[in-house]
């Protein structure tokens, strides 16, 4: 049985992933899910360079740049 994913959406719900994200990403967060290796290295290494960047004034630069 098919279902609609959202009430007045016509997109049926058939459990693919395709359209959603690239098999590179899915793999990604399966591995998370099941606290693979792989996986969880990537995500350190994304957690890293996230600690990494300067982010102290960017409140300030994001209302700069709406406020041009």
């Amino acid at each position: 049985m098919r279902l609609k994913v959202f009430s007045g959406n016509n997109r049926t719900n058939d459990g693919s992933t395709d359209n959603h994200c690239t098999e590179e990403t899915l793999k990604y967060f399966a591995g998370l899910y099941d606290e693979k290796e792989d996986s969880l290295k990537r995500k350190a290494e994304v957690f890293n360079k996230l600690e990494a960047l300067n982010i102290d004034n960017i409140e300030a630069n994001i209302i700069k740049i709406v406020n041009e």
